[in-house]
């Protein structure tokens, strides 16, 4: 039965090259959750929320999580589960938040143990000094994988991709995010000048849900297609499957573990290939996706998109390989909810 739950919104620091429309970013908005069973037993979870990539904005999460919170006071685990994820479309940060929380709680996600995952290289696209500063140190990540940001600009794409391969080992191996930044004829000229070699998915170049869009570039395009935005349930996976070769799928929209490892099997069914790794999310978050990738690729450029750490954990770095080992059991960064806490609520 839950106890009591408490919610916060944090304000944290970002701490990784931001693409242009969200260049102006000061914060990272957080709404966590801190879940706690009649056992005693206590679980997290949060939402990262971006006006623009999120269907939710940092308001509607808040007033979501709080209402559902109250209205799950004193209701069986999967009774609140159940409950929570009635608002999923609508607000899928927001529940993936409490039904990780649960989740947490009950055990479902084991949260016990350390995780050990290779990062991938990350090129900075927002300018040309960044671009050859973030050049020079893609050596250190060993599998010699490297996400690439495409800006929009076909010429400057173009350009961006020849010149990183000048200055990379010939078996490097890109993963172009195309962060929904092209039109549909813009996508298309795109990938029709494109040399395929060494690219291993082209991802999301226009918006999120045209998928007739998606349909026209991947009929021109010469490397694989890869579908992740908005991508939420089987509906979203069937069109995916129909009009891309990869699928990728971020833990902190999926609506809990047990949801995504249903979509990432669902997936393998319909012949995709399933990636997980989402960009702007914390550290709690990529914790939590990892443990429930269930053997998907897992697409990682950082631990966390901000500064500031939600978990108490030794977080390890070297040569790409990444290695965090958590306080068991799980708890909060009280550093972080100190300096970083603008208002939390409590219900129970």
């Amino acid at each position: 039965m839950i106890e009591r739950i408490k919610v916060r919104q944090l304000a944290l620091t970002p701490a990784i090259a931001l693409n242009e429309r969200l260049s102006d970013l000061k914060s990272f908005d957080i709404v966590l959750v801190e879940l706690q069973l009649s056992s005693g037993v206590i679980g997290y979870g949060d939402a990262l929320i971006v006006d623009g990539t999120t269907p939710e904005t940092l308001e509607q999460a808040w007033m979501i999580v709080c209402t559902l919170a109250d209205a799950s006071i004193g209701a069986s685990a999967p009774d609140a589960t159940a409950l929570y994820l009635q608002s999923h479309r609508v607000a899928p940060h927001a529940t993936t938040a409490l039904v990780a929380a649960v989740e947490v709680a009950t055990g479902e996600m084991a949260v016990d143990t350390s995780i050990e995952v290779p990062l991938v290289g990350l090129v900075d696209t927002s300018g040309s000094t960044a671009f050859a500063d973030s050049l020079e140190i893609l050596p250190q990540f060993g599998r010699g994988v490297i996400r690439v940001p495409l800006t929009g600009d076909v010429p400057e794409d173009l350009g961006m991709l020849n010149q990183m391969r000048e200055m990379t080992d010939d078996g490097a191996r890109c993963r172009l995010y195309g962060d929904q930044a092209y039109t549909p004829e813009d996508a298309i000229a795109f990938v029709s000048a494109l040399d395929p070699a060494g690219i291993e998915w082209l991802d999301q170049p226009c918006a999120a849900g045209d998928w007739d869009a998606l349909a026209a570039v991947k009929d021109a395009s010469p490397v694989p297609l890869a579908a992740s935005g908005f991508i939420y349930d089987d509906d979203d996976i069937a069109n995916a499957a129909a009009m891309a070769d990869s699928v990728g799928f971020a833990f902190a929209r999926m609506g809990g573990a047990v949801q995504l490892r249903s979509a990432i099997r669902n997936a393998e069914t319909r012949g995709l290939c399933v990636f997980v790794g989402g960009s702007l999310q914390s550290d709690l978050t990529t914790f939590l996706e990892v443990q429930a990738s269930d053997g998907a690729i897992v697409d990682l450029p950082a631990f966390s998109a901000a500064a500031e750490p939600l978990l108490s954990a030794e977080v390890f770095n070297e040569e790409g390989r990444l290695t965090v080992r958590p306080t068991s059991p799980l708890r909060l960064n009280e550093e972080t909810l100190a300096s970083c806490t603008l208002q939390e609520l409590s219900f129970g």
